[in-house]
């Protein structure tokens, strides 16, 4: 198993944060950093936000592209299992399996989870599948 951790920034400085707001659209951000961790037993999500807030506010990694982490940026947490993998057909290639995958929103009082990234097409594709199952 390996832990991955990507942070994603908002593409408009005047992006705000809403606290009832569960999901993001990934078209609205960037992904502007991703690296491996080694998490340490029985550690929460939480104190590894906390640990990558203090990272990448005091002391950048030197291929670190992106501001300080603030509110508004998005951390996602995913554990991959090296050893399974899925052939994906968009891709054309093989890659590993995905165990578990947790997004985080940085708010003004810490992290609030949220559940998806989707972007808008997705949603707008599954309306439509939805109305047309709807009309028969």
């Amino acid at each position: 198993m390996k832990s991955i951790y990507k942070i994603y920034q908002p593409n408009h400085p005047t992006f705000r944060v809403d606290k009832k707001q569960e999901i993001y659209f990934d078209e609205d951000f960037r992904k502007v950093y991703e690296s491996e961790y080694i998490p340490e037993d029985n550690q929460k999500d939480i104190q590894i936000l906390e640990l990558l807030f203090e990272k990448f506010n005091i002391a950048h990694p030197s291929d670190f592209r992106g501001h300080s982490l603030s509110v508004g940026d998005i951390v996602e947490l995913q554990v991959v299992n090296e050893e399974d993998s899925v052939y994906d057909f968009e891709e054309e290639k093989e890659v590993q399996l995905i165990c578990d995958r947790n997004y985080y929103i940085c708010c003004n009082c810490g992290w609030q989870k949220i559940d998806f990234i989707l972007t808008k097409e997705y949603i707008e594709q599954a309306d439509s599948k939805l109305y047309q199952q709807m009309r028969g």
